[in-house]
């Protein structure tokens, strides 16, 4: 798979595990339950994508250059929260982008795997839940 883009909930983005925000964690990791994000290879990028509740736009909010795939036990909170497989980041070559991306009209542009555009009034969120 070439780079891939998820979705990330605002709350998980701006508080992280450790509640200092998503970018603060050592490391710097994606969880998802899904195994596709493992198609995702070492030095291909995840864009992370987010809504904002203050505004309603969609931004890119993380780059992320893949160092590492990892799965967490289901049994741990991380596993049980957030899903089994995992993505670590090589945390000198990922940027935390914050608000300055917003995305909606590109996302809307992109075609997916599938072949099918997010289309207007459909949720952005949901068109991206599959890694």
């Amino acid at each position: 798979m070439a780079d891939a883009i998820a979705y990330i909930q605002w709350d998980s983005y701006k508080r992280g595990l450790d509640g200092k925000g998503f970018f603060a964690g050592d490391p710097v990791a994606f969880n998802s339950r899904q195994d596709r994000l493992h198609k995702v290879a070492r030095g291909e990028k995840l864009w992370l994508v987010s809504r904002c509740p203050d505004d309603g736009q969609h931004y890119f909010v993380c780059l992320l250059q893949i160092a590492t795939q990892r799965h967490n036990r289901p049994d741990t909170e991380v596993g049980k929260a957030f899903g089994e497989f995992a993505v670590e980041a090589n945390r000198s070559a990922s940027h935390d982008l914050a608000k300055r991306f917003p995305c909606d009209g590109i996302l809307r542009a992109l075609q997916f795997e599938t072949g099918k555009p997010v289309r207007v009034g459909a949720h952005i969120g949901q068109a991206l839940q599959t890694i």
